[in-house]
């Protein structure tokens, strides 16, 4: 036997055991509601998708895109929008019905009454009839065309609330001021009294238009250079203002325009370069 052999009959023979493959990790299901969501908004599985397949992303991702988040934002705005109506109609919908009740009430006392006073002359003509009283005939036929003839239509009366603030304000007098003043009582959909629809109206107005509600600027003094007024360096404030821009201020402050009496002397003697 020759040395080799020896040596590979002495060396024992070494299994090799295989090795093990490592674990797949568990595929990650995919979340129906928000493929769901994320439909809404133009995401499709990739075995829809008909663009360039390397464009195509995970619903998370597209979800989280700053284009799909304006669209869901939209979206969730005009629900809110809708709920505020549905909220508005549910509150106004009861006083509306409890109106027209009223108002159809008030038809039928009226039909009742009219039928009433019909009959009533009618019974008076047959009566004048079987008497032979003339006179009292012409006098309930006369009776009857007048309950019957149609009452002239006589335009509807402004509430005096209203016409007292209309003479009072010179820019209702503006049709296009006075329509964004009507428009905004229009808009909120809920019943007001005269004074809060003007308030809301007037609102508006100083909003759209609020140049229109500076503080008036009354002609400078003419002030003699050589006089003490020249040197004085006090600044000017509520108590420096005419009487006319007082009353002005009084509003504007009460109104919200301005913090106090004081900002609105400040910007009134501002506009004058004092």
């Amino acid at each position: 036997m020759s040395e080799q052999e020896l040596e590979a009959a002495e060396t024992p023979e070494v299994e090799i055991e295989p090795q093990e493959e490592p674990p797949k990790e568990p595929e990650t299901q995919p979340d129906p509601e928000l493929e769901a969501e994320a439909r809404k908004y133009g995401w499709r599985p990739k075995e829809e998708y008909t663009k360039d397949p390397d464009g195509w992303v995970e619903p998370e991702k597209f979800m989280g895109f700053q284009s799909t988040q304006r669209k869901v934002l939209s979206d969730r705005l005009r629900e809110v929008e809708s709920n505020i109506d549905n909220m508005v109609s549910q509150r106004v919908g009861p006083i509306e019905q409890m109106l027209k009740s009223q108002y159809e009430a008030e038809q039928e006392r009226q039909r009742q009454s009219y039928e009433q006073r019909i009959a009533e002359l009618q019974a008076a003509q047959r009566t004048a009839v079987e008497t032979a009283d003339t006179d009292a005939f012409d006098q309930a036929t006369q009776a009857i065309q007048k309950v019957q003839q149609p009452q002239s239509q006589q335009p509807p009366q402004e509430n005096p609330v209203v016409a007292d603030y209309r003479q009072k304000n010179d820019w209702t007098r503006d049709p296009v001021m006075w329509n964004v003043a009507v428009q905004a009582v229009e808009n909120s959909k809920v019943l007001m009294s005269a004074e809060d629809q003007l308030r809301l109206g007037e609102h508006a107005v100083r909003r759209e238009f609020p140049e229109k509600f500076e503080p008036p600027k009354p002609p400078k003094q003419k002030v003699d250079g050589g006089g003490l007024a020249a040197n004085t360096t006090k600044a000017k404030g509520w108590a420096d203002l005419p009487p006319e821009a007082k009353k002005q201020g009084k509003e504007f402050v009460s109104d919200g325009l301005f913090k106090d009496q004081e900002e609105y002397a400040k910007e009134y003697f501002s506009h004058l370069g004092e």
